[in-house]
Formats: structure tokens, sequence, C-alpha cells
């Protein structure tokens, strides 16, 4: 994937063989100017966030206009 100045990207991290999806979770980060970054987009924050212990599926989704604004979003399922 190269570099782009507007993007909407969505793709996939990891699944596994837990099918339960009761329960839905995401954690983001964000980059202003390329100059301030923060929030977390690790996948132990989202599972945190929606009360989830087992992981049925990683997905993440990234958002920007480069170089003003960027966002990276980390969503999981499971229960």
């Amino acid at each position: 994937m190269g570099l782009a100045l507007i993007s909407n990207v969505k793709g996939s991290i990891s699944a596994t063989d837990h099918t339960v999806t009761s329960k839905k979770g995401a954690s983001c980060a964000h980059n202003l100017l390329g100059i301030v970054a923060s929030g977390d987009a690790s996948i132990d924050s989202a599972k945190k966030k929606a009360g989830i212990t087992k992981v049925s599926s990683v997905d993440y989704k990234t958002t920007g206009i480069f170089p003003f604004y960027g966002k990276t979003c980390v969503n999981i399922k499971g229960e």
C-alpha cells in the first residue's frame, strides 16, 4: 500500500475460530499535522472498552487527509 493524499482504508488483522460476536469494541489513535499523535489503537484497549474476553475477529480502518489529519481505529468482535 502506498502513500495517498486522502485515505479511507479498511482491512482485516486476524480472526479466530471463536464464532460468538455478541460484543463489539473499538479503539482509535489520531495524528494532527504529523506533529501531535494521541490515542491507543491497540487490541487490548478495544477489548477492555467492550468487556471482551474471547476475540472472534480484529479489523482496522484508517482515514485521513495527508499531512493534516489521520485516524486509525482497531475494531474487534467477540464475547
